[in-house]
């Protein structure tokens, strides 16, 4: 039996999935995906779902959270890893108006470190890599170089070129594969239930 990692880029997903248009697909379960990627000679020994948590206002902040709860109680083989958000500020060159906004930091840093640590210590055989991020692409061939097999899954409309063509094999995420592999509507938990938001 070969042992499979899933390393998932979080935001690179979400935003694949958004620029289809088919918001549903967001309640993604994400370790189900991690096991449609199987063969039959293959045992799927964890997920490590990427993210950060985002800042700012508005209804985005508790969905997410909502989300990630809901991954909690609901993946028995997943693991969350954080990286965090940084203030950016810009100004305007035409009306001089200071715009505050948020970067993601990390996310990548922390694939990488992942996958590499990973392969040093013989944790997986194949690793699939659920990302359209051309800053992947040295890590990638590092932990080829170790001897491993790395597939990278493609979100949609997030294929990269470059990240692709040093990895072992690529492929990528068809909408009808997501439509698959969605948590279910209503996630009990230990007071109540944790409930897919409307949008």
């Amino acid at each position: 039996m070969k042992k499979v990692m899933v390393y998932i880029d979080g935001f690179n997903l979400y935003y694949g999935i958004r620029s289809i248009g088919k918001a549903s697909l967001k309640w993604l379960d994400v370790e189900k995906l991690a096991q449609s990627f199987l063969r039959h000679n293959s045992h799927l020994e964890q997920v490590k779902y990427f993210t950060a948590m985002i800042k700012g206002i508005g209804d985005e902040i508790p969905r997410q959270k909502l989300y990630l709860q809901a991954l909690e109680h609901h993946c028995n083989n997943l693991i969350i890893i954080k990286g965090h958000f940084l203030s950016k500020g810009e100004i305007c060159r035409k009306c001089n108006h200071y715009n505050s906004t948020f970067e993601e930091k990390k996310t990548d840093v922390n694939i990488a470190c992942e996958m590499l640590s990973d392969a040093y210590e013989n944790r997986f055989d194949v690793a699939f890599l659920v990302s359209g991020d051309s800053d992947l692409v040295p890590a990638v061939e590092k932990v080829i170089a170790i001897g491993k097999i790395v597939i990278v899954a493609s979100p949609p409309q997030r294929r990269n070129s470059k990240l692709n063509q040093v990895a072992t094999n690529s492929f990528d995420i068809d909408p009808n594969r997501l439509k698959k592999c969605l948590l279910p509507a209503e996630i009990p938990v230990k007071k109540g239930k944790i409930v897919m938001p409307e949008e």
